[in-house]
């Protein structure tokens, strides 16, 4: 028997049959593997691209993924809601932002391995805006340092900040050698969060798109795609949602926050708060 189908949900025909290994399964979606139409004399590529654009403005990015990508996108199961994200394309960026760069390393030339992402992300009291930001698979340290020093000339950056890895010292070395050439400096904080990676992307993304304060360009169609289909613990593209979350995460400990530093757990001053006293057995009264 052969099938010929679009998948409609995780429990039709041809999901179930996937699933098996007595049955062999060719996928064709609409773009392969280096995002490039595979039928450019019909669906050219700059055609797609702005149809998937449109589907991701009018929410709609789960029809979108069924029916040209061949993915099951159920918004029900996703962990952030595409009607969450704000756009300034229209107003442009406010004045007076503090700006980071943040960077997800990746070395690996796999086709399944994440992009390397350089982004710069914008804080303007509790709001939070994707500035820009490149995304590219097995990026050489030397094109990453060139992007790196790009940004420092368009933008005032406060501080860099950069998951801490072996391939990042090999970044580093690059970035540094950059910056000595160009005489442009800026401050680069390496960072080990030890927490899994899905977790800091929820606490970081979370709170600030539900509310309304995360704000991105229409043209961001990674972090925009990324955004709403994303599902933890489930091996799917999260680098550049991971950029932003660095940045996010590095933010409440350098960027004021309406005119104060946000206080995310660090110590208080509590000298003015009475000691407890306990009793001869050592419990409170």
């Amino acid at each position: 028997m052969v099938l010929l189908q679009t998948p409609f949900n995780d429990f039709d025909l041809i999901a179930t049959c996937s699933k098996s290994s007595e049955w062999s399964l060719v996928e064709i979606g609409c773009f392969d593997s280096n995002g490039k139409s595979t039928w450019e004399a019909r669906y050219p590529t700059e055609f797609l691209q702005k149809e998937k654009h449109e589907h991701t403005r009018l929410n709609k990015m789960s029809l979108w993924m069924r029916e040209m990508e061949c993915k099951i996108i159920s918004p029900e199961t996703a962990a952030f809601d595409l009607e969450w994200l704000k756009y300034w394309d229209e107003k442009g960026l406010p004045p007076g932002m503090t700006k980071l760069i943040a960077i997800d390393p990746a070395s690996s030339e796999s086709k399944k391995a994440d992009d390397q992402v350089i982004g710069v992300v914008g804080f303007r009291g509790r709001e939070v805006y994707v500035v820009e930001d490149t995304a590219e698979k097995g990026e050489m340290p030397e094109a990453a340092a060139l992007t790196f020093i790009s940004y420092l000339s368009r933008h005032t950056i406060l501080r860099a900040v950069v998951e801490s890895i072996a391939y990042q010292r090999v970044l580093a070395w690059y970035i540094e050698r950059k910056m000595k050439e160009t005489r442009r400096w800026c401050v680069i904080d390496q960072i080990q969060d030890r927490r899994r990676k899905s977790d800091r992307i929820i606490q970081a993304l979370r709170d600030k798109a539900a509310n309304g304060l995360l704000f991105v360009h229409s043209s961001h169609k990674k972090f925009i795609e990324q955004f709403g289909d994303y599902r933890p613990n489930v091996d799917m593209l999260d680098d550049v949602l991971d950029m932003v979350a660095m940045a996010i995460t590095s933010a409440r400990y350098h960027v004021a926050v309406d005119g104060e530093e946000e206080d995310y757990g660090g110590m208080n001053d509590e000298s003015d708060i009475p000691a407890l006293e306990l009793d001869a057995l050592g419990a409170a009264p």
